[in-house]
Order: structure tokens, then C-alpha cells, then sequence
């Protein structure tokens, strides 16, 4: 489904290096008009607007793990309440995705110390994000923030976040 991108910035009417900012009261997410809230006498002023086929930019991740058997267990269950399954493995890795299209590949380190990232996995809906916290938090994972919507990122971001075996920041969100 295409995504349009729209960025503003707010500006008072009389500070707007583009002259004199109309105000912009809608924008369009989906197939609905959303209000913009003006916020003590700004303006919202268009910074861009851009149309993408696909937000993904990524072909795939790979993380070090500990113990890949128990990272397998783990990612299951979190990432089966998004619709993903385990694609391949051996004793050297193992990928995750859509059927036949693994993206997320674990492989095992001996390092003592795992540096952690922040991996957010899209979610079809806000159930699929509160299974994948439920689901997390029986395999192990420690809770880093359970479902909700995250108004300091948007009105309509619902996420939950979750600490996986190994120190990684992961996310299940729903932008709908």
C-alpha cells in the first residue's frame, strides 16, 4: 500500500522563512483527512511531501546472539504473532521473515559482551502487537514498554517493546 510521507515544521506566522504561512489544517493519512492541531498561535508549514511504494529499506538484519537454540524459541513466538516464521537454520544461523523470504538472520557469538540494537517489525494490526509483547514476555524476553499508542510519536503509533536474550531493543508497531 503506498505511504505518503508528509513532514512540517511549526512556525509562528511571522517567523516563516517562506513568507507568510498559510495555515494547513488537514493532511491526508489513508483514506482519511487528519487535523492539524495548531499549537499556541503556530502554523504548521509544509517541509515536504513524498510518496513511497513501500516504507522497507532493508533487505535484511543480523544479530549475534548467545545461545541461538534459545533465540530461536524466542524469536517464534514473538515474530509468529506478526505473521513470520523461521525460513532456514543449521547450527551457524538461523533467518527469519515471510515464508520463503527470511530478513531477520540470528547468528551465535562467542563475545562476552553483545552490543544491543533496536529492530521495529511492522505489525497488520494493534492485536499483533500486543500478542508479540504477550508472546516475548513467555519466551523470556523483559518488558521495555507493553502496548499502547506513543502520542510523542504520532497519534496513530501503537507499539510495544520488548528486551530479547541478548540485550536487543525490539519492536512490534502498527501505524494504522
Amino acid at each position: 500500500m503506498p505511504v505518503l510521507l508528509i513532514q512540517f515544521a511549526m512556525y509562528p506566522p511571522s517567523v516563516s522563512r517562506l513568507g507568510p504561512a498559510a495555515p494547513l489544517p488537514y493532511y491526508r493519512q489513508g483514506n482519511e483527512d487528519r487535523k492539524i492541531l495548531q499549537v499556541d498561535g503556530l502554523v504548521p508549514v509544509l517541509q515536504y511531501a513524498h510518496q513511497l511504494e513501500d516504507i522497507g529499506m532493508y533487505d535484511h538484519v543480523g544479530l549475534r546472539v548467545k545461545n541461538l537454540d534459545a533465540s530461536i524459541r524466542f524469536y517464534e513466538r514473538t515474530l509468529g504473532a506478526l505473521g513470520h516464521v523461521l525460513v532456514s537454520s543449521d547450527a551457524t544461523y538461523a533467518g527469519f521473515g515471510p515464508a520463503g523470504a527470511a530478513a531477520l538472520w540470528l547468528h551465535p557469538s562467542k563475545e562476552k559482551v553483545l552490543t544491543g540494537a533496536h529492530i521495529a517489525f511492522r505489525a497488520p494490526n494493534r492485536a499483533a502487537v500486543d500478542k508479540f509483547h504477550a508472546e516475548g514476555l513467555k519466551a523470556g524476553g523483559r518488558d521495555n514498554g507493553p502496548p499502547g499508542v506513543r502520542t510523542d510519536y504520532s497519534p496513530t503509533y501503537y507499539a510495544a517493546f520488548l528486551v530479547d536474550l541478548d540485550g536487543n531493543n525490539v519492536e512490534a508497531v502498527f501505524t494504522g
